[in-house]
């Protein structure tokens, strides 16, 4: 008896040993996570998801900023392509709450409108977690970047006519506000370089910051810059009557950007004139899109994505 007690001692010491071990382990993962999302430097899981099947053509720097901060865009040709052309063009923003992030996000959404005969790019631009930066920033190198590719366009093989706009997330409130916060700019932006985009394509976009979840909440929400420099730059703010055709992909259980305020963005949009279509993905929660997370979701907003800028006359009809 004394002895199977003894055994059972042991065997409860070697356990928590154990248990203590794991607890230390996950307390290590945890700050390391911490320390990663603040500074920065998390692993780029779309750069090891999508670099060996839908690398760029070619990279381009299209913003040196004051520190000799340089900013770059990866460019997808399609097949046949040359300088002299004049092909659409279609321009993806990455998210990440203005914090981090990766162009490699929308890599296949690149190689499919590339394939498709479209001139596809995905530009860097400052995030607060490499460069202490905030939205407003993050806007000021999207606008540069409009006016760079517009400038640019026929070197590019590009028709400055036929340029849609998009990203998801914070890179949709960037592709959003392209066309109506021109305020915003950087120092060495030709301000006579008027971009106009032909259409917006939308992912979960944050268009819409003047809403309970975001107005209440945000000072828990972690974010480094103010709601009032958020709202200098939210898209609903400054809608106009001549607003670009857009669609807007969004998950209905979208707990970060909530499809409420997604809706009165549309519904303002239409109302001043404008033509947005919002189409509701049952059940799916933020992010929902990227092929990582879903092949099914991320081929359904190719389609929808095709035929919304088919009929625009921007890409042919299947």
């Amino acid at each position: 008896m004394i002895r199977a007690i003894r055994g059972i001692q042991k065997t409860v010491r070697v356990l928590s040993k154990v248990v203590l071990g794991v607890v230390l382990v996950l307390v290590a993962i945890g700050a390391l996570g911490v320390w990663a999302f603040r500074t920065g430097n998390l692993p780029d899981f779309y750069r090891w998801a999508y670099a060996s099947d839908f690398s760029p053509t070619d990279h381009r720097e299209y913003l040196t900023l004051p520190g000799d901060r340089r900013l770059e865009t990866f460019v997808y040709t399609p097949s046949g392509w040359s300088v002299s052309d004049r092909r659409p063009a279609v321009v993806l923003f990455f998210g990440g709450a203005w914090r981090l992030g990766s162009p490699w996000q929308f890599a296949p959404y690149a190689a499919h409108f590339a394939e498709r005969g479209m001139v596809a790019f995905l530009p860097d631009y400052r995030v607060g977690s490499r460069d202490g930066t905030g939205i407003v920033e993050a806007t000021q190198d999207a606008v540069s970047f409009a006016r760079w590719l517009t400038e640019n366009a026929a070197s590019l093989g590009v028709d400055p006519e036929a340029i849609v706009f998009g990203g998801g997330s914070a890179g949709g409130q960037l592709a959003a506000a392209v066309p109506v916060v021109r305020e915003r700019h950087n120092a060495t932006d030709d301000l006579t370089v008027d971009p106009q985009p032909a259409a917006l394509l939308l992912f979960n976009p944050a268009v819409n910051f003047d809403v309970p979840a975001f107005r209440d909440g945000w000072s828990d929400n972690g974010l480094d810059f103010s709601f009032a420099s958020a709202l200098s730059v939210d898209p609903m703010q400054h809608l106009t009557e001549d607003y670009p055709p857009c669609l807007v992909l969004h998950g209905t259980q979208d707990s970060l950007v909530p499809i409420d305020g997604v809706r009165a963005f549309t519904q303002r949009v239409n109302d001043s004139g404008g033509n947005c279509s919002l189409v509701p993905f049952e059940g799916r929660q933020h992010g929902f899109f990227n092929k990582i997370v879903s092949t099914e979701d991320f081929e359904a907003t190719v389609q929808r994505s095709d035929e919304f800028l088919a009929g625009l006359g921007l890409l042919p009809s299947r």
